[in-house]
């Protein structure tokens, strides 16, 4: 619900996700969890990213269920995913990767960490080499 409603929202905007890789990745990710196999912390903020920024476009539309909102409107549980999503990807620092990459991306603009989100992405692009492409 939450990957549509972003891919409907803010990834019809700005085009930042291949939709059918992360559709692939989000079921990855479950068949993990279902295993119970930890996920990597970079899938985790990967998707807290974008599940950050769903609810934070919501507008209160989406009729999320978490008995952390008690009553509270969506950008709560917004602002809580992004704020892990943001210590998952810095403390430790997450390896470079596209998926690390697409992460910083997804929730630089919802964080108050901005700064450290860009040059993270910067340093992770610089040892990928994607700053030559």
């Amino acid at each position: 619900m939450l990957l549509d409603h972003f891919t409907k929202t803010v990834d019809a905007m700005y085009r930042t996700l291949h939709v059918l890789t992360t559709r692939q990745l989000l079921k990855d990710l479950y068949s993990e969890l279902s295993s119970n196999r930890l996920p990597s912390a970079t899938q985790l903020a990967f998707f807290l990213g974008i599940f950050a920024g769903s609810a934070y476009v919501s507008k209160n539309e989406l009729q999320i269920r978490s008995t952390n909102l008690r009553g509270r409107p969506p950008i709560v549980l917004a602002e809580t995913w992004c704020k892990q999503a943001v210590l998952l990807l810095t403390k430790p620092p997450v390896p470079p990767s596209t998926q690390a990459l697409q992460a910083f991306v997804q929730i630089e603009g919802f964080s108050g960490s901005f700064g450290i989100l860009s040059m993270s992405g910067l340093q992770a692009a610089k040892v990928m080499k994607i700053h030559r492409l």
